[in-house]
Parts: C-alpha cells; structure tokens; sequence
C-alpha cells in the first residue's frame, strides 16, 4: 500500500511466485488506462456451432433417433468449450503507467475485489499521485518546500552538488519573494 515517504508498494504474484516493489509515486501517471479485452472469435465460434446443431436436435426430436442426437451433441459440446474458452479470456484490466516513459508500471484487474474497494483505491492513488506533483495554487512556502526536497534529491544522487542546491535556492527564493510592479494602462 501507500508509505509516508509518497510511495506505493505493489505486491503481485503468480502460481510459483511473488515479488514486491515500491514505486514512488511522483514517477507514475494520474491518468490510468481502462482495458476491456474480449475474445470475440470464441464466441462467434461458438453461438455458429450452437446454431448449426439447432436443426439437428430439430430432426432428431421429429425422428425420434438417438443417433441423430449423438451427432448434435458432436456441435453443442466444442460450442460449450467456445463459450467457457470466451469468458476465461475476456478480462476488464486498468493500467498506471510511469510518467516518464509510457511503461506499464501497475497493472490490476477492474473491479476486483469489489467495485467499491476498486474506486476508493483508484480515487486514493490518483490524489497521492496529484498530491506529489506541483500545484501552481500553492504557497510561496509550499513551492519551496518542493523545490528543496526535489534538490535535496538531486544532491542525495550526486546530480548537483551541496554549493550549487543553496545558490539555486537562493536564487529561487530571491525571484520568488521579488515584488514586481501592476501594469497600468494609460491611455485615454
């Protein structure tokens, strides 16, 4: 689930294994990706089968021949198998993708376990998500709080060293607490 240090972390899992991964959450993209995938060739496979045996079963109940009913059992049964092979492929998926480049970062199924537990999450990730981005409604206070934890960041990874983050602060907060003039129309 969520941190404090605005990350989430992802546990998934397969048949032979799981693995966890904590993702910050100012890498991932607010906007998420609904997929709805069907497997419309089973299903057309499927209701032609079980339409081709509707005659049969037809002529078998007018004939009263068990054989004839065998042979339509040979469309109704791969019909089955089209329609269970139809809803075992179809899935409902939403997908997170990072930020930066576009890739697959968190993908879950649609509504699982439940839709309202699905939206709660949903709503909570793209706010924590909204929340870690800049807000141009923020204080001069706030915005240079973020200014410095992003520095603080690049100066922790070596980017920028500790004289260049106080002298972008610096700079910073001098264009920042700058007064700067209305412009008055004068023209009559």
């Amino acid at each position: 689930m969520f941190t404090e240090n605005k990350e989430i972390n992802v546990r998934y899992a397969s048949i032979v294994s799981s693995n966890e991964e904590t993702i910050s959450l100012f890498d991932l993209d607010p906007n998420f990706i609904q997929i709805d995938h069907r497997e419309i060739k089973y299903l057309l496979f499927g209701v032609l089968l079980f339409l081709s045996s509707i005659p049969i079963f037809v002529n078998a109940y007018n004939l009263r021949e068990p054989g004839v009913t065998m042979f339509a059992l040979f469309f109704i049964i791969p019909a089955l198998f089209c329609f269970i092979e139809y809803f075992r492929k179809s899935f409902k998926q939403v997908i997170v993708k990072y930020y930066n480049n576009g890739e697959n970062a968190i993908l879950f199924w649609l509504n699982s376990p439940k839709k309202e537990d699905y939206e709660k999450f949903i709503n909570e990730l793209v706010d924590r998500i909204n929340s870690v981005k800049l807000n141009p409604r923020l204080s001069i206070s706030e915005k240079l709080e973020i200014y410095f934890n992003n520095l603080s960041f690049l100066v922790d990874e070596k980017v920028i060293t500790e004289e260049e983050c106080n002298s972008i602060m610096n700079r910073t907060e001098n264009n920042i607490n700058k007064q700067t003039a209305d412009v008055v129309k004068i023209v009559k």
